[in-house]
């Protein structure tokens, strides 16, 4: 009796043993040959593979999923047979079963208890339906702009400037001849719409003065009882936007025309009276009154930083003109010829400053600047 028992626990154990064999499984990397396992086909395992971790899960039919343990990714099913390719991980791998798996596959127990091997057909691989290919797609870019989107906002403006100064260095036969400044009063209007403005100016009272000798004859002369006009363009975008902070860059470009009369006090000439006292000399002056037109062509480059607060905000700039082009129409008369007036801007920097009030769809503002436009403006603007 206990010899029959011992040889039904060995054959459980045999029986159980073929089980646990035919239940086992390798995979192979088809790349680098690299095998892991055996893993057993056990609903909740663990394998790692290819240095990661998953747990496997069992599917109809024999098949096994593979769920990363960190991702959650499934992978699968694999249908674990002889030579199966799965992909697992982003990597294919081959399936093998364990050489015990297929000894035990391919034994059968005849009547009188002696096994013999008998070949048994290779299970038919499973039918994987190739899906067709699909035409690529386009992939719309991205909407990431470079620079801040600018407001779709129509806004006119008027103001006045009560100081509306160029300063010049005044040249006579291209020699210096002081400097001086071209005071302007001006009055003007602008349309701002996205990054553009275009504007214009009209001055009613041109003046100029500074203009001395050059190393000539003339004593003095000076620009008086004038007019001007100037128009402009400007392109200026943020190129930064913070908060209620904004950083602008842009430029802009202007044409400028003044005229008026160029009065001039020359010297005709000089010497000792009859009276032969030394140090007595008499000299003689020549009054004259020209017609003079000034034109400028200029470009500009400008730098702005401004804050926007609730209903208010201020803002600080600077400004270049790498290009300023001066056209005089005027000579000074000088005895029975003439001298060539000509002038150029002082200085190539301008710095300024300002601030507006906002009511209801009313803006009113201020603006001071110094250097290459010496300027005090105030004026009124309304959005649409």
């Amino acid at each position: 009796m206990i010899c029959k028992r011992l040889a039904v626990l060995a054959a459980a154990f045999i029986a159980a043993g073929a089980f646990a064999a035919n239940d086992s499984f390798t995979l192979t990397d088809i790349r680098d040959l690299r095998t892991y396992g055996p893993f057993p086909r056990m609903d909740g395992a663990k394998a790692s593979i290819g240095g990661a971790d998953y747990r496997i899960k069992t599917q109809w039919q024999g098949r096994i999923s593979f769920v990363s343990l960190s991702s959650g990714v499934e992978w699968g099913p694999i249908q674990i047979i002889e030579g199966r390719l799965g992909v697992i991980g982003g990597k294919t791998y081959k399936v093998s079963l364990s050489a015990a798996g297929q000894r035990s596959a391919g034994t059968r127990r005849t009547g009188s208890g002696a096994s013999s091997f008998v070949q048994q057909p290779p299970a038919m691989p499973e039918m994987i339906e190739i899906p067709e290919p699909q035409p690529r797609r386009s992939v719309a870019p991205l909407d990431l702009p470079l620079l801040p989107k600018t407001e779709d906002i129509l806004m006119a403006s008027a103001w006045l400037a009560p100081v509306d100064n160029e300063p010049a260095d005044w040249k006579i036969n291209s020699k210096s001849a002081g400097d001086g400044d071209i005071k302007r009063i001006s009055v003007g209007a602008a349309i701002d719409w996205r990054e553009w403005r275009l504007s214009g100016s009209y001055s009613p009272s041109v003046k100029g003065d500074g203009i001395r000798s050059g190393g000539t004859g003339l004593v003095n002369a000076s620009l008086d009882d004038g007019t001007g006009w100037a128009i402009g363009i400007r392109y200026m975008r943020p190129f930064l936007i913070e908060g209620g902070w904004s950083a602008k860059a842009g430029i802009r470009g202007m044409l400028r025309r003044d005229s008026g009369d160029l009065k001039s006090s020359s010297l005709v000439s000089s010497g000792e009276s009859d009276t032969n006292i030394v140090g007595n000399v008499k000299s003689s002056y020549e009054n004259r009154t020209t017609t003079a037109e000034f034109t400028e062509l200029s470009l500009w480059i400008d730098l702005e930083l401004a804050y926007s607060g609730n209903g208010w905000g201020a803002k600080a700039g600077i400004s270049m003109v790498p290009i300023s082009e001066f056209d005089i129409s005027a000579s000074i008369p000088y005895g029975h010829s003439s001298i060539k007036l000509d002038a150029e801007r002082s200085t190539p920097i301008a710095v300024s400053a300002g601030g507006w009030y906002e009511y209801e769809d009313w803006r009113f503002f201020s603006d001071l600047s110094f250097g290459a436009d010496s300027m005090f403006r105030m004026g009124v603007a309304r959005g649409f």
